[in-house]
């Protein structure tokens, strides 16, 4: 029935146009196309269930990405922390550096600046050398006045300091010079003050210590040799008959000696020394001896008197006192040890420095000059 209401005659449709496409439209409106109910609820349920799983898919995504970038972010202050603490520890070893490479310039600089001074040094002194040959007769005075000072100081040989001083007097003579007076002067004024030391003969007094030590095998210990018995009364007997009481006590007297024999000693007998203990004792004198004659080339009073003062009191103690060889010994230590073996030397010389300071004058007008 719908079918045939919808559908016109076609002179109808020809003469009205307007009137054919109208009627379809109400129709449709009036009589829509029912639907099942069913289908349409579960099509709405899918797309809701996929909406959520769309979403929870995105909030997931979501979620791990944040958490990522969380991560990322830890990680990344980490590593500018470490960074950082990395620059802090490499800004003192670059500083260090730094001064390094700025000393290492300047020892550079200066080294060729002791090299450029050398150069000139050389040349300034090949042109003195030509100039002024006779200057060199005053560094060699004064290099000669250095060595007395040393002879003097260290090895305390006066003898030596004054040839020495005499020499370098001969190089300031030979430069004949009015204005060396002064240190010529200076010259006479430090032998004047050097010959007036004492002279001690070292060489003498250890040749007089060594001839005690030779001397030392021929002391006699004491209690070795006892002293001679009293003579006794004269036994000769007489040819008077007036004498005959005397020669009988006589007679008397030279049977009891031959028959018991008694000697009585001026001094007290002490023990005799065992032979080892003999050889210490001399031994023990001659190593005192030997350090006297040490302390004479250091000039070390104490010691030599010490070690004279020490062979005397053994001398005394255990050696016979009567005995020639012992008295002339102990003469001996005694003029030993008068002997003076101190010496009081000048604290400078005064040629020295003024020496010095004329070499240095002459180099520097020399060097002005060129």
């Amino acid at each position: 029935m719908m079918t045939e209401q919808a559908t016109p005659p076609e002179t109808d449709a020809k003469t009205e146009p307007q009137a054919q496409v109208e009627p379809p439209k109400v129709a449709a409106a009036a009589t829509p196309t029912p639907k099942p109910a069913t289908p349409q609820r579960s099509g709405r349920a899918l797309a809701a269930l996929a909406l959520l799983l769309a979403l929870g898919t995105a909030a997931g995504v979501y979620g791990y990405g944040r958490w990522f970038s969380d991560q990322q972010s830890a990680q990344l202050q980490q590593l500018q922390l470490q960074l950082t603490e990395l620059k802090a520890q490499q800004s003192p070893l670059l500083s260090q550096l730094s001064q390094a490479d700025e000393r290492l310039r300047d020892l550079q600089q200066q080294l060729l600046k002791d090299s450029d001074r050398q150069n000139q040094l050389e040349h300034q002194l090949l042109t003195l050398s030509s100039r002024r040959p006779n200057d060199w007769l005053l560094a060699e005075a004064d290099y000669l006045v250095r060595m007395a000072g040393r002879k003097l100081w260290l090895e305390h040989d006066v003898n030596a300091a004054l040839l020495l001083l005499h020499e370098a007097d001969g190089r300031i003579r030979d430069l004949n010079d009015p204005a060396l007076l002064p240190v010529r002067k200076a010259f006479a004024a430090d032998q004047a003050s050097l010959q007036a030391l004492p002279q001690l003969d070292k060489e003498g007094l250890v040749l007089r210590l060594s001839a005690l030590i030779d001397n030392l095998d021929q002391l006699p210990i004491k209690g070795m040799t006892p002293s001679a018995p009293t003579t006794a009364d004269d036994t000769q007997l007489s040819d008077s008959l007036a004498d005959w009481r005397d020669n009988l006590y006589k007679s008397w007297r030279s049977f009891a000696d031959n028959f018991i024999s008694i000697r009585r000693l001026d001094s007290d007998s002490e023990a005799l020394l065992s032979p080892d203990q003999r050889w210490y004792l001399k031994a023990n004198l001659r190593t005192q001896l030997l350090n006297a004659q040490q302390a004479v080339y250091r000039e070390q009073s104490a010691v030599y008197e010490d070690s004279l003062q020490r062979v005397s009191q053994w001398l005394e103690q255990y050696f016979d006192g009567d005995d020639s060889s012992t008295q002339f010994m102990q003469s001996e230590l005694q003029k030993l040890l008068a002997e003076p073996l101190a010496q009081h030397y000048p604290d400078k010389l005064a040629s020295q420095a003024q020496l010095e300071d004329l070499v240095q004058q002459r180099l520097q007008t020399l060097m002005n000059r060129s």
